[in-house]
């Protein structure tokens, strides 16, 4: 059953077993409350034999009811925290190679390529190495990001830190 709930950024973390998808989390949490933008809580599910839900959907928003990226706690594939993002500052994508790899990995092939949007002005369409990427603008499948280590944490901090200052201008 999904369900809002008010957590605090601090609560949200705690549920992380890993201290640094802990820290990431409070780092996004953080980015957009001290910007004065909202963000809501939602449970996953709850297991069977357990009152506590299994996992979070924490919904980040630059404009009212407009989302700017999800932070999913326990992905039901992986089972990792997962952050669900789009990329809507164009210039974001001239700087791939200021990202780790692996985040840089993850823009150029976690996102679909766009099948169902031709002639759609919204796919994100963008160059990187000389080769042409059209990937996908539904949130659905928009950029997975998963961090191992903290050059990966810098890096979705500054996408996220961008797309902010994108979406609220």
């Amino acid at each position: 059953m999904v369900k809002a709930v008010d957590l605090t950024p601090e609560e949200i973390a705690a549920t992380l077993d890993d201290p640094l998808e802990s820290r990431l989390t409070l780092s996004i949490l953080h980015a957009f409350i001290d910007r004065g933008l909202t963000y809501k809580t939602r449970t996953n599910w709850k297991p069977k034999h357990s009152g506590e839900p299994d996992s979070y959907r924490v919904f980040c928003y630059v404009r009212k009811s407009k989302e700017a990226l999800i932070i999913n706690t326990k992905h039901t594939d992986t089972k990792a925290l997962l952050v669900q993002t789009r990329i809507l500052n164009p210039s974001t994508f001239g700087r791939l190679d200021e990202y780790s790899e692996n985040i840089r990995r993850q823009i150029l092939h976690s996102s679909a390529d766009c099948r169902h949007c031709e002639g759609c002005d919204k796919a994100y369409v963008f160059r990187y190495a000389g080769k042409p990427y059209r990937k996908c603008h539904m949130i659905c499948n928009n950029f997975l990001l998963s961090v191992g280590n903290d050059d990966d944490v810098r890096s979705v901090m500054d996408i996220v830190n961008r797309e902010i200052a994108f979406g609220t201008r």
